[in-house]
């Protein structure tokens, strides 16, 4: 009975931990991509493949694409700090996402 009750608390722990390391890589994904872009701020084309590639690969990725977008929104480049933004809003499917789009949003209006 106990070998039961522990196998089961084992994959609920490993159900647990997939999401949060998914998360964690998507966190510092942004953050690569943040300091390449404000290390870039005079030469934006320098940065162009790195952005591309990053947007690729999140492309679906609403948590992302916000701090892909807030990222150009700390180098003052607005067009694609709305960009980015909007394409958040589009694809945005749950309430928490939709909200993060929004208040990037706001946050390119201020």
């Amino acid at each position: 009975m106990k070998a039961i009750k522990y196998l089961l608390v084992g994959a609920l722990l490993t159900g647990v931990a997939a999401p949060v390391m998914a998360q964690s890589d998507v966190n510092a994904q942004v953050d690569a991509i943040t300091k390449a872009i404000e290390g870039n701020k005079s030469n934006p084309d320098a940065i162009k493949d790195q952005v591309k590639d990053f947007y690729k690969e999140n492309k679906k990725n609403v948590k992302a694409l916000v701090g892909l977008s807030r990222a150009y929104l700390n180098v003052s480049d607005t067009i694609n700090a709305v960009k980015y933004a909007e394409e958040a809003r589009k694809k945005a499917k749950e309430p928490a996402d939709k909200a993060a789009a929004f208040i990037q949003l706001g946050d390119i209006a201020a």
